[in-house]
């Protein structure tokens, strides 16, 4: 027994612990609230300040207090049975895809497992025995000032209190354990607690992905991977972890196109302290670092070495000491080949806790776990050992996806190409270890499976199940008809955008190059299609990662001022430093939509092409489509020259013509359609353009529901454009800049007599 424990912490065990009226049964995965378990019952004031689980107890208890506004009298401790396990035999398939009788045997293997544990624990409790079922978590049973008063059945002798509040604390017991325990406790420890546990661990979840997961061999691009034969082509850097013979210090390794395994870490450089100089591979430490790295490395890359040598491999691929960061030529060569660093790699490190270099993989915060003898008779011995809960913001989802929505690591763009070209990785989270892969997922805290989430909200959405979504999508786009095809590719690389869009980056010129990775994977099964600026050229008349894109508004924070980065055109995503979104996205319009721009390809630019911006691509966008002159007669006054320039300026009123010719079926001023339209100008600007150019992109049949039934109307998609000041000489063709996007509902007929009327335009777009 730990001499940490007061006298009354060391009465808990399995025998008080199961000490629980008989009457509570646990039906359709809810478990009634008990009354205070009459053993273990105690008053507040008997928690000892020396204690170690008496602290973790206080600090349940002051969250609750803070919670209710009550005052704790009384506390116990119960183990109630775990809901996510018996949940287990009916969540294993989507029940809206069985059959009744599928159905019916499930209900009726639940019943009986379930029902037989539940008769069995009866039974034992009755005899003197643990009446336990299978649990994981604690229970932190409390009851206010003034709490009814219950006698127990069958402690009738016994007075307890019924439970106003309740607090779970992790239950979990150590991979040693005896069988029997462990098959009664079914959690797992927190986090291990050295180096010989986390090796344990990681390779226990390691050793069956190797040899019998097939998704995991199969990487984003299509390509199959052999990693039990290390016939791998290693990156043209890695650091050898064995170090040399003199004295196992680590040294930068030099390929030179040889065949092996290793890991590649994904970590936050972190804010460069004052005064410390950075460590890094630069042109004037290659030479020096291929003898030996630096005694003091920062402590995330440490910890990382020492997982890697750990597991037993050779190599381990980290950015800082793997690219010469002051060779603009080498950092751009290697930086495109982050497809092959992360795919290729057996295995991948995320130091999801860390914040920076220093931060180490463990986090900051270290549970504090009580080691409790709970030893019942010869059947169950050893100790089970209590730790604090998760914080509140992870206890309403799977912890994976929970840690992930809050760290820092998880905002930097780098990453998002990290995560979902690596076939497995390892977590190491503020609170415990995680283990992902093409096939599954587990944490080291739970033997249970956890509650995987399809639709994860950014930036935590690249959860197991989103990545089996996006590469079933990809095969099933190389099997499908041309037209679904290229729906589903838009689907796929729409939602990628998106939610790469809600990242940061440390410089805004690496906004291509930190998903180019992506990028090539995705050329490997879509050869026939160019890529340019974050664009395929035969997704760009979808709805969704085309090009009708437009800019959100960070969420709590008002319109604010932006300039476009110069490395993009106008018309593509990337030039844009925050958040987009797609309007016409499937997730919206259960349709899709129809292109009424008759093509749009990339061309090769004009020798005499000249503009100011960084573009180094020898293609431009050349698109042909209806091209409207017009103006905006806005319901709202223009705004005043003095009003601050805003991100995103959204307007209705009557779009007309503003065309100088006038025919006998178009005239100045007339209206182009009967209703009002709706303009979303997303380039900085402190008042709508006078004038500008409307391109027409799309129709959708959408439905509307209403008392009585349906009713469909279309809308018309359009974009924005303004002339650009660009010229190209020697060439007709007019030039414009993308300024926003609009719409218009009303009928088909006008939008068909609207595309009748004007003909095809031939324009380049920059």
């Amino acid at each position: 027994m730990s001499p940490t424990l007061c006298s009354a912490c060391q009465t808990i065990n399995l025998y008080t612990l199961s000490a629980q009226p008989t009457k509570v049964w646990v039906e359709k995965h809810i478990i009634d609230r008990p009354p205070l378990n009459p053993i273990l019952l105690r008053p507040r004031a008997s928690l000892s300040p020396i204690c170690s689980l008496c602290q973790i107890l206080l600090t349940c208890i002051e969250e609750a207090e803070c919670e209710s506004k009550a005052s704790v009298a009384f506390l116990s401790l119960v183990a109630l049975p775990s809901g996510d396990y018996y949940e287990q035999f009916t969540d294993k398939r989507d029940e809206s895809t069985l059959s009744l009788g599928i159905l019916f045997k499930i209900l009726a293997l639940w019943m009986y497992r379930v029902g037989w544990e539940i008769r069995n624990a009866e039974a034992r409790r009755k005899s003197g025995q643990p009446g336990l079922l299978k649990f994981n978590e604690i229970t932190v049973q409390m009851a206010f000032e003034g709490a009814e008063e219950i006698r127990c059945d069958p402690h009738q002798s016994n007075i307890s209190y019924r439970m106003d509040a309740s607090k779970d604390l992790i239950a979990f017991v150590r991979r040693d354990a005896p069988k029997k325990l462990k098959d009664l406790v079914i959690g797992s420890p927190v986090r291990p607690v050295n180096s010989f546990t986390r090796k344990t661990w990681i390779e226990e979840s390691l050793a069956p992905c190797l040899s019998s997961h097939r998704k995991c061999r199969q990487s984003l691009s299509g390509r199959s991977h052999d990693d039990t034969h290390q016939n791998a082509t290693l990156p043209t850097r890695l650091i050898d972890v064995t170090g040399t013979s003199s004295d196992g210090t680590p040294f930068l390794s030099i390929t030179r196109g040889k065949t092996g395994r290793y890991i590649a870490l994904s970590y936050c450089w972190g804010e460069p302290i004052p005064g410390v100089p950075i460590v890094m591979l630069t042109s004037k430490t290659l030479e020096s670092f291929q003898t030996r790295l630096p005694a003091a490395l920062p402590k995330t890359i440490q910890d990382a070495i020492d997982v890697t040598r750990d597991l037993g491999y050779q190599y381990i691929w980290i950015d800082r000491f793997c690219i010469i960061q002051d060779d603009d030529d080498d950092w751009k060569r290697e930086a495109r080949s982050m497809c092959d660093v992360y795919e290729c790699a057996t295995l991948t490190i995320a130091a999801m806790a860390s914040t920076g270099d220093q931060s180490g993989l463990y986090g900051d915060s270290i549970f504090q776990d009580v080691a409790v003898d709970c030893s019942a008779g010869e059947d169950h011995t050893g100790e089970i050992y209590i730790a604090p809960p998760y914080p509140r913001s992870l206890r309403m989802t799977a912890p994976l996806y929970g840690e992930l929505e809050q760290c820092k690591w998880n905002t930097r763009g780098w990453v998002m190409q990290e995560r979902l070209l690596s076939r497995r990785i390892v977590y190491f989270g503020q609170h415990q270890i995680f283990w992902e892969c093409n096939e599954e997922d587990d944490s080291s805290t739970t033997t249970l499976p956890q509650k995987r989430r399809y639709n994860v909200a950014p930036p935590a959405w690249i959860s197991y199940g989103t990545k089996a979504l996006i590469l079933d999508g990809l095969r099933q786009s190389r099997r499908a008809h041309f037209s679904s095809s290229n729906r589903t590719l838009g689907n796929v690389w729409g939602r990628i955008v998106q939610h790469y869009s809600n990242t940061k980056l440390t410089k805004q010129g690496d906004k291509l190059i930190a998903m180019e990775g992506i990028a090539q994977a995705l050329r490997i099964r879509i050869p026939q299609s160019e890529y340019l600026y974050g664009h395929w050229e035969q997704l760009l008349l979808m709805d969704e990662g085309g090009l009708f894109w437009h800019t959100l508004v960070p969420s709590g924070r008002d319109d604010h001022s932006w300039n476009a980065w110069s490395g993009a055109p106008s018309w593509s995503w990337a030039c844009y430093p925050g958040e987009i979104d797609w309007p016409c996205s499937a997730d919206r319009l259960p349709k899709p939509g129809k292109p009424l721009i008759r093509a749009a390809k990339f061309m090769t630019r004009p020798a005499s092409f000249r503009d100011g911006r960084d573009f180094t691509s020898e293609k431009i966008l050349q698109v042909t489509g209806v091209i409207i002159c017009a103006r905006l007669e806005s319901k709202l006054h223009p705004a005043s020259s003095n009003t601050v320039r805003k991100a995103r300026i959204t307007l209705t009123g009557r779009l007309l013509h503003a065309s100088t010719e006038n025919t006998e079926s178009i005239t100045t001023d007339s209206p182009l359609f009967s209703g009002d339209v709706s303009l979303s100008i997303d380039q900085p600007c402190d008042r709508p353009p006078a004038q500008f150019w409307v391109l027409l992109f799309s129709e959708q049949q959408c439905a509307a529901q209403f008392y009585g039934g349906t009713t469909s109307y279309f809308t018309c998609n359009f974009l924005l454009l303004g002339e650009a000041e660009t010229s190209i000489i020697g060439e007709s063709l007019p030039v414009f800049h993308r300024l926003g996007t609009g719409s218009y509902v009303g009928k088909r007929r006008e939008i068909r007599q609207l595309v009748g009327r004007r003909g095809y335009t031939d324009c380049y777009l920059i």
